[in-house]
C-alpha cells in the first residue's frame, strides 16, 4: 500500500530554513541550507528528527546536480562527497 504524504514538516529548531532538496537519491532525507551550514535532516513524522551538519558555513550556495552536492563558499567551489569507496 502506497501512502501520500502531501506536506512534509521539518523541525530546524529557531532558525529559518534558506534553501532546500530531498537528499540525492533518497526521500528519507532532506538536505537544508540554514544560517549555520548545510544540514541533512530525517524525514520521519514518529519522533523527533535526527539533523546533522555536514558543512558549516555562514553565507554559503548551495547546488545540487543530479546526485552531486556542491558549495560555494566565499570564493571557493567544494563538492561534498556523502559516500565512502574503498
Amino acid at each position: 500500500m502506497e501512502v501520500s504524504v502531501e506536506r512534509i514538516l521539518i523541525d530546524a529548531g529557531e532558525e529559518s530554513i534558506l534553501w532546500f532538496d530531498y537528499f540525492p537519491g533518497s526521500r528519507d532525507f532532506v538536505l537544508a541550507h540554514l544560517s549555520d551550514g548545510l544540514y541533512v535532516i530525517e524525514v520521519d513524522d514518529r519522533a523527533w528528527q535526527n539533523k546533522q551538519r555536514i558543512y558549516p558555513g555562514e553565507n554559503i550556495e548551495v547546488l545540487v546536480d543530479g546526485s552531486k552536492i556542491f558549495i560555494k563558499d566565499q570564493e571557493y567551489y567544494i563538492e561534498v562527497f556523502t559516500e565512502v569507496t574503498l
